[in-house]
């Protein structure tokens, strides 16, 4: 029997055997995806290892054919449920900014649907926020879903039970809210504060706490939330100037997914804005500072060095996308090409095992933006009959 870390798994890996748990009790028949609803499970009851008479991926070129069609129907299907989500958050946040209503029930359907696409596939749902692009007029609204959805990827990799991480959503999603309070021009400004500006902004977080405790009466757990954001683990952040574990759990988690979404945006300036992977090292260089280190580690190491949906170049000059990482091989994941050296679109691309295919490499990630948007509008706007 060969041993698979837990750690190792990601959703979409397919095995040409079971995988038993050390009981011997099946865990995942062959040939079936692994969800991340299973990655949760095995973290949910401390399970470190799952077992199997042969580690390797699938390579049959049918079955991933099928793979990569299930993966552009779910990141369609997310892309859509993810728009729908920054609407109803759009719509009531301006309602409650202009009209002080908002519908705490219609909050907690957006965190419903966050919550499914995080524990079905948080790699897919992490491309659909990477590819989100944002301007001065929607990047309020669409940061409060990104820091809700990648706080409950957080959460999960963490090992909160459910009901914790629905408790965590609606806080993530409304951590800001305070903001909407703020004076309308400080709201909307865009570049560095001045002194005075920055201190009348730092009381957004005590806004915040006392719309979510106060007038929403959520539970003041959540309100930390709002309150406590912008803390740092080394007492230097803001209001209290709070340290390590006087932070509360869910703060820090929120702390490190706005972080995140920020380096990954930055929607005031859209040129100096980092890759998932760049965004991962500044994370975990600032961890000894700002961030809980521990959660960012277990955070980042359910990551890939090239997401899902990333498009990589070859050393060939050909492009292609990742579908399935390969476990405990982060360079050589599953990848279908779909532009030729010359950057022509090949809808009949092969799909490649990196694994298998020894004389194919990746060289890095593809940053042009004129070709990322042609990779998307090709990709994701196909019908697969």
């Amino acid at each position: 029997m060969n041993k698979i870390k837990a750690s190792d798994l990601t959703p979409n890996q397919i095995y040409e055997s079971n995988l038993y748990l050390s009981s011997g009790s099946l865990f995942l028949g062959k040939h079936i995806p692994v969800e991340a609803e299973d990655i949760s499970r095995l973290i949910k009851w401390q399970i470190d290892e799952v077992y199997t008479h042969d580690d390797k991926s699938v390579v049959d070129s049918k079955d991933l054919s099928k793979s990569f069609e299930r993966f552009v129907k779910d990141r369609v299907t997310f892309a859509g449920i993810y728009d729908r989500c920054i609407a109803t958050v759009r719509e009531h946040f301006m309602n409650f900014q202009t009209n002080n209503i908002m519908s705490l029930g219609r909050m907690k359907e957006v965190v419903n649907e966050l919550y499914s696409m995080v524990t079905k596939n948080p790699n897919i749902l992490l491309n659909v926020l990477n590819a989100k692009e944002v301007t001065q007029e929607n990047n309020f609204f669409i940061r409060s879903v990104d820091v809700a959805a990648l706080s409950l990827m957080i959460g999960v990799s963490v090992g909160l039970p459910e009901e914790r991480l629905r408790t965590l959503g609606i806080g993530a999603l409304l951590y800001d809210i305070g903001m909407l309070k703020m004076n309308s021009a400080l709201f909307k400004k865009v570049g560095k504060f001045t002194a005075e500006e920055f201190q009348q902004m730092k009381m957004h977080t005590i806004f915040g706490f006392k719309l979510l405790v106060q007038v929403f009466r959520l539970d003041p757990e959540v309100g930390l939330i709002a309150a406590e954001h912008h803390e740092q683990v080394d007492g230097k952040g803001y209001p209290r100037g709070l340290k390590g574990e006087k932070i509360s759990q869910f703060a820090k988690i929120v702390a490190i997914a706005q972080a995140f979404e920020g380096i990954t945006k930055n929607e005031n300036r859209p040129d100096t804005k980092k890759s998932l992977y760049e965004a991962m090292k500044i994370i975990l260089q600032e961890a000894p500072t700002r961030y809980d280190t521990d959660m960012v580690k277990v955070f980042l190491s359910t990551m890939s060095l090239y997401p899902v949906g990333s498009l990589v170049i070859l050393n060939d000059g050909r492009k292609a996308i990742v579908f399935i990482p390969n476990p405990g091989v982060p360079m050589r994941p599953i990848i279908k090409i779909i532009f030729d050296e010359n950057d022509n679109y090949l809808q009949a691309g092969p799909i490649i095992n990196l694994v298998e295919e020894k004389s194919v490499f990746i060289k890095g990630s593809e940053t042009n933006t004129v070709l990322l948007v042609k990779a998307a509008n090709e990709v994701y706007t196909l019908t697969h009959e």
